[in-house]
């Protein structure tokens, strides 16, 4: 996975390995995010390890594949591909 920004005079892209998309890390993140967001707060863990298998698969099978990309009027860009 790869997120791209693009804003004013700077670019900044962030790879992330694959493996770190189900990875025990990543699972304490979003534990951590969950607390501090109560719109996910209904949302238990069992779920989120079950998204986040589907979302390794995916990454796998259609790598290259663009999941966000925004552009502001600014002629700011984010993008985000597997």
């Amino acid at each position: 996975m790869k997120i791209t920004i693009h804003a004013e005079n700077r670019d900044l892209t962030i790879p992330i390995p694959n493996w770190m998309i189900d990875s025990i890390f990543t699972r304490n993140l979003i534990a951590k995010g969950i607390e501090k967001m109560p719109q996910f707060a209904n949302i238990d863990q069992k779920t989120w390890d079950a998204f986040l298998k589907e979302l390794a698969k995916i990454a796998k099978e259609y790598k290259g594949l663009e999941l966000v990309h925004v552009e502001s009027a600014d002629g700011e860009i984010i993008k985000v591909v597997l």
